[in-house]
């Protein structure tokens, strides 16, 4: 589902805006888009399921109690947004992994694609739970906690990792390729700004959700 989507993306504009890959160019391609964006999306989209879930109370075992059927798509969509939200701006305009023709008011990433990756993962995540529910649930693990907080961390750390480019004070500016000017050192602040009050508030609720729970 996502090799279609970012291709429908690239090829017509809509969901995310124009833009296209930069990013493993020299990698086999799904249509337009490189076959690295799929696995990407696959681990990714698997962290912030298990982080959604947890913060709703292992909602993911739960499926047909309390709506969470309908509720952790909607959760789970919001908090893989999150991590584009985080990631974008600086992988679109200083690394130019992938490049957004009219650039945007996000440091040169429009507001389009982030709602396009709301639906995208909200339709991913809603057909998924559709799915669980037709399912008998298996017995829970014995380590199911140390998965659950594995799965947590490594969201954590992926938005943790803008810290360090940030406090290497890189300088200089950038142009986004409608050509308005960015300074890096603001894309870097704002990217750690962005990544504290939601990627890792975020996994802090589902750790003190995982720590609480006998």
């Amino acid at each position: 589902m996502s090799f279609a989507t970012e291709n429908f993306g690239v090829a017509t504009g809509l969901l995310f805006g124009r833009y296209h890959f930069e990013v493993g160019a020299a990698l086999p391609r799904v249509g337009e888009v490189s076959a690295i964006v799929g696995g990407v999306w696959f681990g990714m989209g698997y962290f912030a399921w298990i982080v959604a879930s947890t913060i709703l109370d292992r909602a993911d075992r739960r499926l047909k109690e309390d709506g969470n059927i309908v509720l952790l798509p909607i959760v789970a969509a919001f908090v893989m947004t999150q991590w584009d939200y985080v990631m974008d701006a600086p992988s679109a305009t200083i690394s130019k992994a992938w490049i957004w023709h009219d650039g945007g008011a996000v440091f040169g990433v429009p507001l389009s694609n982030y709602l396009g990756w709301l639906l995208t993962s909200w339709l991913f995540y809603h057909g998924f739970a559709l799915y669980l529910a037709t399912r008998e649930a298996s017995p829970a693990h014995p380590r199911e906690r140390s998965f659950r907080l594995v799965a947590i961390l490594f969201y954590a750390v992926s938005g943790l990792a803008h810290v360090t480019p940030w406090l290497g004070g890189e300088a200089g500016e950038i142009a986004d390729a409608a050509g308005h000017v960015w300074r890096i050192e603001d894309i870097r602040e704002a990217t750690v700004g962005a990544m504290l009050f939601t990627m890792f508030f975020t996994s802090l609720l589902a750790a003190m959700r995982l720590a609480l729970r006998r």
